[in-house]
């Protein structure tokens, strides 16, 4: 599926739609387990529709949360209950560093290749971001894109106030997206942030490293206005110091550049795919990174990963402030789960890509 410009795209489908065009008996299920009760949604909802799933492949992180009583209490009962959705099928529980993606991509290529399921389902919901980010550099070599189907649950609701007090950060990592060298130029780079609900840590992300220019993409969810409601209020002081920002130009050009604010429904793939495409054009332009904050939803998150691996390799990276300790209470519930797939085309306009002689060239 393209746009006429041979990038493939997501499209987002409920799992009744899913399963009358998809057999989904005997794939490979990929899924993490978390305190957040969503992260039980997507396997509850794929074993109500198929007889049974190939292998079942659970990740678990050994990250820090408070309460921490709490913390392995809802582990305990939420993977109980992957447990018993995926019963009918093996399932390995694989203990795997939550910020370091290689591990993973290793164990799931092993898997796919000695297993060679049909389809391979993969519930990001509870992944960390660095393995939702990491993905896109599975993909981006992966002959058979089509292959794969990823699911994606909004919680029910985010406690938005327990969010707001910043419980520290151990550290702050700078990530490839996709095959990426020696990060260089980076005084022209451009940046990508998708907000969610915790301004501390884009505050902390930008302190790190802060273009001039870019896009801010704010997520909206069907049904949800006070989900991108409060994500906006939160980061305003943000968005206004970075919106006062100019890009310096060499040489000169008629026009100033600076970031600019887009709100987007976290499942418009084509849409977000051009606001992308936009970005890459102009940092390739003068041959700079584009740099990710990657703090929304998942579902964007992963559709821009996937993006910058396959257009912008070599270019793209991520910067992730890794917290002291999770809250518990970061969300409750689960609400819609999506399902991502390759399936379907779906046509965006003509932006004109980078040509690809220029991608990765040396700086001149």
């Amino acid at each position: 599926m393209t746009d006429g410009t041979g990038i493939e795209l997501l499209h987002a489908t409920d799992l009744t739609s899913l399963a009358a065009s998809v057999d989904l008996n005997e794939s490979l299920f990929v899924t993490a387990v978390s305190f957040e009760q969503r992260c039980t949604a997507a396997a509850q909802a794929l074993s109500q529709q198929t007889k049974h799933v190939g292998y079942s492949l659970v990740l678990d992180y050994p990250t820090s949360a408070q309460p921490p009583g709490q913390d392995r209490q809802l582990r305990a009962r939420h993977a109980a209950m992957l447990e018993e959705s995926m019963s009918r099928a093996p399932i390995e529980r694989a203990e795997v560093h939550p910020y370091a993606p290689h591990p993973f991509l290793v164990r799931l290529e092993e898997l796919i290749a000695a297993r060679n399921p049909p389809v391979v389902v993969i519930d990001v919901s509870c992944m960390t971001r660095p393995h939702v980010m990491a993905l896109g550099t599975l993909l981006a070599k992966s002959p058979d894109r089509r292959r794969y189907i990823f699911s994606y649950t909004v919680p029910l609701n985010y406690q938005v106030p327990s969010t707001k007090r910043s419980l520290g950060w151990d550290d702050v990592i700078i990530l490839p997206i996709g095959e990426a060298p020696l990060l260089r130029r980076e005084g022209h780079a451009r940046g990508i942030l998708l907000p969610g609900h915790e301004p501390d840590r884009v505050s902390v992300a930008l302190s790190t490293l802060e273009p001039a220019a870019g896009l801010i993409l704010v997520g909206g969810t069907e049904g949800r206005p006070d989900f991108r409601a409060t994500s906006e209020a939160g980061h305003e002081h943000i968005f206004r110091h970075l919106e006062r920002l100019r890009m310096p130009a060499d040489p000169p050009r008629s026009t100033v550049d600076g970031w600019r604010r887009v709100a987007l429904d976290i499942y418009a793939f084509d849409e977000i795919a051009i606001e992308v495409r936009s970005e890459i054009v102009s940092a390739d332009r003068d041959r700079a990174p584009l740099i990710v904050y990657p703090f929304g939803p998942k579902s964007l998150v992963l559709a821009v990963s996937l993006q910058l691996a396959a257009e912008y390799p070599g270019r793209a990276w991520a910067v992730y402030p890794v917290p002291t300790v999770y809250d518990v209470n970061y969300t409750f519930g689960s609400g819609e789960t999506k399902w991502l797939t390759y399936t379907s085309p779906v046509h965006t306009s003509g932006l004109p890509l980078p040509g690809a002689d220029r991608i990765g060239a040396p700086n001149q």
